[in-house]
Order: C-alpha cells, then sequence, then structure tokens
C-alpha cells in the first residue's frame, strides 16, 4: 500500500472520469466490514419523483457496506435542489447526527473552484490562459545564485490548469514532501505556507518539458492559487468566496484547518478507523502523537487551493449550477468562457477506456464530449471521499463522506453510475 500521504494525489488522478460517484461504494461489500448500526437521516427537501427515492437506499447501503458513518447526498435541476438528504453521525462516539449543514472536507474536488476562479479572471480580461505563470508570479523565482530551472519560465496558465506543466510527483508530492523542508528553508514555522512551498519548488528542476505529458499535480493548483492571489490583489480565499461562491450561493464554504482543535463547529469528525497509523504532527510543536487525519500527513491549509474547502453537499451544487449556466440568478462564467475551460488540453486530448471513450482533463474538471459530462473527485487519508457531477440535462450532483475505505482504488474504480441512472 501507498504512504498515506499521495492518497489525495495518486487516486484522485486516476478516477476523474466523469461518470464516477459516490454510488458505487457498494462494489466493495464483500470486503468491507459491517458494523450493524442504524443510521439516522436528515432531510432539508422533499423528493420530487419516486425515482429519486431511489437515492436513499443507494446511500444508505453504500454507507452500510464500507462502514461510513457520515455523508450528504444533494442533487439540483437547473440550479433547483430536489434532493438533499445527511445520513449517519458526524461524531459517532457522541452519537451527533449528521445534518444538511455539516461542513465535509472535499479533498481534489476542490479544484474545480480553483479553476473556474481563474476562469473569471480570464474573462474579466485580468488574465490569458497562455500567460507564463513565471512572468505572474515572478516575485516567487528564487534569488540570485539559487539554482534556477529556465524550463520553469516556460509554463503557462493552461498547462497548470490541464496538468500537463511537467511537474511531477516522481519525488514525492512536494504539497507533502515540502511542509518540513521550505519552512526550514525559509526560517518559517513548520509546517510551510502554500507560498513558501512555491517559493522552494521552483528551486528544483522540472522533471520534464512542459506540454510533453499530463501527469496530475496538486503543486500546480497551488500556483493557480498563487495566481489568483497576485492577479486579482487578494488572498485566494477571499477572491474566492468573493467573486465565485457568494455569488453562487454557496456562503458556508470556507478553508478547513488541520487540527482537530481547530475544526468548526459544524464540522463533521473524520473517520480513518485507525487505517492510518498515528505519527508526529506536521506542527512541530504538537505533543502527542495525531491520526492522519488531522497532522501526521498533511497540512490542511498549504491545501488551499487544490484541496482545502470544506463545504456541504448543498453548496456543492449551488456552486456547480453557477459555473454551468443552470442558475438563471447567477451565472458566473458565459458560453464561451466555459467552452475555453472544457477545450480539450494541448496533450493527450482523448483518454479512451471500455466504458466511455473520449473523456480527458481539461480545465478543472474531467470531460466527456459524448454525454456532456464534467465532474471532480476528492480523497484524501482516510477520513475524506467527495464528488461533484454536472449533467448535460440540467442535473448538479454532489456527495461527500467521512471516511476513505483502506482498498481506496478498488473502492473508486468499482464506483458505477447508479445515481446519475436515478436523476436522468
Amino acid at each position: 500500500m501507498k504512504p498515506a500521504r499521495f492518497v489525495a494525489c495518486k487516486w484522485a488522478a486516476s478516477v476523474l472520469a466523469a461518470s464516477v460517484l459516490l454510488s458505487g461504494f457498494a462494489g466493495q461489500a464483500a470486503e468491507a466490514k459491517k458494523e450493524q448500526v442504524k443510521l439516522p437521516v436528515a432531510s432539508r427537501s422533499g423528493l420530487d419523483s419516486s425515482k429519486l427515492a431511489e437515492l436513499d437506499r443507494i446511500m444508505l447501503k453504500v454507507m452500510k457496506n464500507n462502514d461510513i458513518y457520515a455523508g450528504q447526498l444533494a442533487v439540483a435541476k437547473n440550479g433547483k435542489l430536489v434532493y438533499s438528504k445527511a445520513f449517519g453521525f458526524s461524531d459517532k462516539e457522541h452519537k451527533v447526527d449528521t445534518s444538511c449543514d455539516t461542513l465535509f472536507r472535499i479533498a481534489s474536488s476542490s479544484k474545480p473552484i480553483t479553476a473556474v476562479a481563474i476562469m473569471t479572471l480570464v474573462q474579466q480580461g485580468k488574465l490569458r490562459v497562455e500567460d507564463k505563470a513565471l512572468d505572474i508570479l515572478n516575485d516567487f523565482k528564487p534569488a540570485i545564485g539559487e539554482p534556477f530551472d529556465p524550463k520553469l519560465q516556460t509554463i503557462t496558465v493552461r498547462q497548470l490548469l490541464e496538468h500537463t506543466s511537467g511537474l511531477s510527483n516522481e519525488q514525492g508530492d512536494p504539497q507533502f514532501e515540502y511542509l518540513r523542508l521550505a519552512a526550514q528553508k525559509y526560517s518559517l514555522p513548520q509546517p510551510a505556507s502554500p507560498q513558501a512551498i512555491v517559493r522552494y519548488r521552483l528551486t528544483k528542476p522540472l522533471d520534464r518539458d512542459p506540454a510533453t505529458k499530463y501527469e496530475y499535480s496538486n503543486f500546480g493548483y497551488n500556483m493557480l492559487g498563487r495566481i489568483i492571489e497576485k492577479v486579482s490583489g487578494e488572498d485566494y480565499e477571499t477572491y474566492v468566496k468573493k467573486s465565485v461562491l457568494t455569488p453562487a450561493g454557496a456562503s458556508a464554504m470556507a478553508l478547513g484547518h488541520t487540527r482537530l482543535v481547530e475544526m468548526f463547529p459544524l464540522e463533521v469528525f473524520y473517520d480513518d478507523r485507525g487505517i492510518g497509523n498515528k505519527g508526529w504532527s506536521v506542527y512541530a510543536a504538537e505533543p502527542e502523537q495525531v491520526a492522519s487525519s488531522y497532522g501526521s500527513s498533511f497540512s490542511q491549509e498549504a491545501m488551499d487551493a487544490h484541496g482545502g474547502w470544506l463545504a456541504t453537499a448543498e453548496d456543492l451544487t449551488k456552486f456547480i449550477a453557477a459555473a454551468d449556466g443552470s442558475n438563471t440568478a447567477c451565472k458566473l462564467l458565459r458560453p464561451e468562457t466555459i467552452s475555453l475551460m472544457l477545450a480539450p488540453p494541448e496533450v493527450a486530448p482523448v483518454k479512451q477506456n471500455r466504458k466511455k471513450s473520449g473523456s480527458y482533463y481539461a480545465k478543472g474538471w474531467n470531460f466527456v464530449p459524448k454525454t456532456g459530462q464534467w465532474a471532480h473527485s476528492g480523497a484524501l487519508t482516510f477520513g475524506t471521499a467527495s464528488c461533484v457531477c454536472h449533467l448535460a440535462d440540467g442535473v448538479q450532483v454532489a456527495a461527500v463522506c467521512n471516511h476513505l475505505p483502506e482498498n481506496y482504488g478498488k473502492f473508486f474504480e468499482g464506483m458505477q453510475p447508479r445515481i446519475i441512472d436515478a436523476v436522468e
């Protein structure tokens, strides 16, 4: 099994197909431990059809088969919420029920949020996707006398969005590997900030020439967060809330924290279930070992633009509807901007597989031209799984839960589009 810290980067990359949704978790039923606990259910909205009622059965079965104790599922049609339910216990030990307002980490489902924020700047004429990233982030370049690979200077905003920048994880993911090293380099508190990680990574050579290969890069989206800050003149969270989330009506969303003592009042408990062994925290002053979800594997703060957001499933459907134009009250992007966002990448635009052909990673989304679906998923050791999906007929779907089973490969690969079938 791969080290825990690689879950977010490797498996999120391998399963971000537009048909991927939470409904297929049942495929691991034979392997999952089945603990017979009755899970409470909270509902915000009624069901518009008997077909949607199937979602209750799917979600409960999925959770029981995979030993998941907290989840949410929301479905909207043309920006109008038609189904929203919360399942299980946000804190199982204290029997605190999950509500529709419970916040969950969404891991790499944060990337579409960053991508849409970038596209709003493009739409405003403040940025072009062909702009060179380091022409914008010129103050992040290494100091005179430090090593600098000139190929880094050629990376474009487009390549960062499409994971074709030449950045890879061959030497480990910088977002996890450099939490200590970058802090030490610049005499900063540990763990390093996302800004310090960018500065430190730019002293290392590029892994390969840009525009030659698709390689999923959390670090690339960290750079995009810094581009948003430089172009907008505001910090990443402020700009994204003001220009993307608040207009969309996703007002509860926020960047999360790593340590248990800093969790939001309505935030779920992330249930590692003992899979990830406790270890010393990325926070140097932490006096005791902690679980992987609370600091032994990653810094939530350092993940801001590639995996840092907290959300409810409802707010995620609001974000999708505002991004895809379904919400008549808030259309974040014009049709031509959406077309640019979903255009094929400059490297290997078509990924063939047995079930669907023609899917590719666009700018922040997996896109299937044949069906018109765009989606993203997220995973984080071992207490986070999420997915967001736009369907061609104006349906938005989002799901979140607080546990990622140990066998995360089969967990993702076994997903089937049954939720899509229930709402189409």
